[in-house]
């Protein structure tokens, strides 16, 4: 759950990292993806 933990921390929409590290982390093709999503910037909305 390392990368859910991440991106909840760094603020990245992390509902979706949690889903697929849950479904597809047991593959290590799945762990890395997840990993690379937590890490990507964080995109905010700028309501004017």
């Amino acid at each position: 759950m390392l990368p859910w933990a991440l991106a909840a921390v760094r603020d990245v929409p992390h509902w979706g990292v949690f889903w697929l590290n849950l479904l597809l982390g047991w593959t290590v093709i799945g762990w890395i993806v997840a990993l690379v999503l937590s890490l990507r910037s964080p995109s905010y909305i700028v309501k004017g």
